[in-house]
């Protein structure tokens, strides 16, 4: 995945929700140019007060909903730009305002340096990884706009949210599915699985839930630890892809040998892993090997198997 700008803490980061149905408002008013929406609802409520928020370099992350060139519709994470000019108000109507057409004056953020991201990352993949995390941060958060709506059916982006929040979290998490994302296709391409052999670090994410910390693991290693452990798991030997088939990847696990509760959460030393910090378990042993007040190292637990 390209790189993306560094998260700041001193900014806002703001995500944008659109389809491109309404071609963005046509001739003008172009996706990655602008930001818009009306002054107010139908019913004369300031539904869209959040348009006067954003200042002057804030990053915008923009999520659009459209029809793709792999023939799948659905919303994806395209690009980024800046805040150029912050909302103004403006009686100009967009050439293609559809359902806003009920509106004589807009709010308008000018944006500048739209970049496109080579490969757009669908939003379904970052709701399947990462449901849980979102809908902890949702339950505990402040932020008003945040742009998930959480069901007991799933998470969804929120119906009619124009412009949200991007916390640090969700940045973190956007940029990691990114990485699967460029990595299964890079590997689809080629037609062949990387041995991995190479020393990379992953780093594992803490965030403050609760007023505690914890570690948010991150799915590309526990994903090339798989791989090159050839889906077997480390101390009974057991092989689930050869009986299930793809399914069976989800009968293991990566295990930190080292636990990560374990470590100063304060010290980002302690955040970069490689693969020689996991091993690959099966259900069972993995669930063994945290079975005591101590953790049983691999040799202690292929001695009990």
């Amino acid at each position: 995945m390209q790189s993306l700008p560094q998260f700041d803490t001193s900014r806002t980061t703001w995500i944008e929700i659109t389809k491109m149905d309404h071609q963005h408002g046509g001739l003008g008013w172009e996706f990655g140019t602008c930001l818009w929406s009306p002054t107010k609802n139908k019913a004369g409520n300031d539904f869209y007060a959040i348009m006067k928020e954003p200042v002057r370099g804030d990053l915008v992350l923009h999520f659009l909903e459209d029809k793709w060139p792999d023939g799948k519709r659905d919303a994806r994470f395209c690009g980024y730009s800046r805040i150029s000019v912050p909302c103004y108000e403006t009686a100009d109507q967009p050439p293609v305002n559809s359902a806003w057409g009920f509106s004589d004056r807009y709010f308008r953020i000018d944006l500048s340096g739209f970049s496109a991201l080579d490969k757009p990352i669908p939003i379904r993949i970052l709701r399947k990884e990462y449901e849980q995390d979102i809908r902890d941060e949702k339950k505990l958060s402040v932020l008003s706009h945040y742009p998930f709506a959480v069901r007991k059916d799933g998470i969804r982006l929120s119906q009619g949210r124009y412009l949200a929040r991007c916390t640090q979290m969700l940045y973190s998490f956007l940029i990691e599915v990114g990485s699967l994302v460029v990595d299964e296709a890079e590997n689809s391409e080629s037609g062949s699985t990387s041995s991995y052999a190479e020393r990379s670090t992953y780093r594992e994410q803490r965030r403050a839930l609760k007023e505690q910390m914890r570690f948010v693991r991150n799915p590309k290693l526990a994903k090339k630890a798989k791989e090159q452990a050839n889906y077997t798991c480390a101390v009974c030997g057991l092989e689930p892809v050869v009986k299930y088939g793809d399914r069976g990847k989800r009968l293991l696990d990566c295990h930190h040998l080292i636990p990560v509760s374990s470590r100063d959460l304060t010290d980002e030393s302690t955040w970069d892993l490689t693969l020689d910090d996991v091993s690959v378990l099966c259900a069972n042993c993995h669930r063994l090997a945290h079975s005591g007040k101590q953790l049983l190292s691999i040799a202690s637990l292929k001695a009990l198997v």
